[in-house]
């Protein structure tokens, strides 16, 4: 049987969306990034797959602060933002750009107020969930760009973009620590609760990402190769220290969907067995009985994943 080049070509492109790095897991965490300034784009990457992306709906969305919904900020004046569901669904909210600030390229959150630091003038800023009623909590030099929040120790990671720092400081501006981590221009910083780790990239190395413990160790570096979206923006789910969450595990992985190449799912995000854990709840009564999930495997077919409650729990580094 004859292949067209087209049809070869379209299916190692899809099959290229994974890290080619052996011995790699990739992020716990489902991990957001935003491309607005050249493809517009909030990707989803959760260990070795690109999972899904969707195509922005604001104008030059690049902060995102993500809890139990998506909700991301224009990167300077006239920009506008916009709320989405975790899956990208548009839930209709739109936030302008606001004042007092002057450029913001990524964002944060806490749960109750959002993050950001002024690239061009230095600061960082706190607003409400919906980036309004922003005041700058403590300065900063310019050129400050990545920012995400510590739940166990209500602490903030702040990057410098021109250097390779990343640094460590209190709500209130206390330096606390820093390391390097070799390489500039440092973008997506954020921090996964399931392991307690950083996760980065770097427009210099568009499409490969960085775990860093909190000392400063490189832990790994995973590169989704065909995804290079110009991402600046990016953060993991929210989740407080301690809190609890709807844990499932997983009894059903099956191939739903074949890709252009009539292939079946190679490698699907999650197998028989393992935990997933779910939005925050306060008792079993908040948690749905099933999750239900289409999911995109590594050579980009489609897999249909269940899974069971097992109950309102607290999450360990086991979980996804």
């Amino acid at each position: 049987m004859k292949f067209s080049r087209t049809m070869v070509c379209a299916c190692a492109a899809v099959a290229a969306m994974v890290s080619t790095v052996s011995a790699q897991n990739g992020p716990t965490s489902p991990y957001y990034v935003t491309a607005a300034g050249d493809q517009n784009t909030t990707t989803v990457l959760r260990g070795t797959v690109v999972v899904f992306q969707w195509a922005q709906l604001g104008l030059r969305e690049y902060p995102i602060a993500v809890v139990d919904d998506v909700r991301t900020l224009g990167g300077s004046s006239g920009g506008i933002g916009a709320r989405y569901a975790l899956d990208g669904s548009d839930l209709g909210d739109r936030y302008r750009f606001p004042s007092g600030i002057g450029s913001c390229y990524d964002g944060a959150t806490d749960g109750t107020s959002n993050y950001a630091v002024d690239f061009g003038n230095g600061g960082v800023w706190r607003f409400d969930r919906s980036w309004a009623d922003g005041r700058m909590i403590f300065a900063t030099a310019p050129f400050y760009l990545g920012i995400t929040h510590d739940a166990s120790d209500n602490t903030l990671w702040i990057s410098a973009w021109f250097e390779d720092t990343i640094e460590h400081r209190t709500m209130d501006g206390k330096y606390l620590g820093r390391f390097t981590t070799g390489f500039t221009n440092i973008s997506c910083l954020a921090l996964d609760p399931a392991d307690g780790t950083l996760w980065m990239g770097s427009q210099t190395t568009l499409g490969t990402y960085y775990q860093y413990d909190k000392a400063g160790n490189r832990l790994q570096t995973v590169t989704y190769d065909g995804f290079t979206d110009n991402t600046i923006g990016g953060e993991f789910p929210f989740s407080p220290q301690g809190a609890t969450h709807c844990l499932y595990v997983v009894t059903k992985v099956k191939n739903k969907k074949t890709n252009e190449c009539l292939e079946s799912c190679d490698r699907a995000p999650y197998a028989v067995g393992d935990r997933v854990c779910g939005v925050v709840c306060n008792g079993d009564r908040d948690c749905d009985a099933k999750l239900k999930m289409f999911l995109g495997c590594a050579n980009g077919a489609v897999a249909l994943v269940k899974a069971d409650l097992i109950g309102c729990r607290v999450c360990d580094s086991g979980c996804q």
